[in-house]
């Protein structure tokens, strides 16, 4: 492998993770405004985060299909 490879292989995966640190946060901080367990949070909150992507895929086909 190149350098500029590596190097935007290495910068991808920070962006990566930052990502996922800030969606952890953000989770919690949305779980605490609304007065909830961490149970549900992680249990609820979490899941519906990183299952939307893929939920509004179909969601949108079906909406601008015929």
């Amino acid at each position: 492998m190149s350098l500029p490879t590596i190097v935007f292989l290495l910068l991808s995966f920070a962006i990566i993770l930052i990502g996922a640190e800030l969606f952890t946060n953000g989770i919690e901080w949305v779980g605490r405004k609304l007065d909830l367990a961490e149970g549900a949070v992680g249990s609820v909150l979490a899941a519906v985060g990183t299952a939307l992507p893929e939920t509004m895929i179909p969601l949108g086909a079906l909406l601008a299909g015929g």
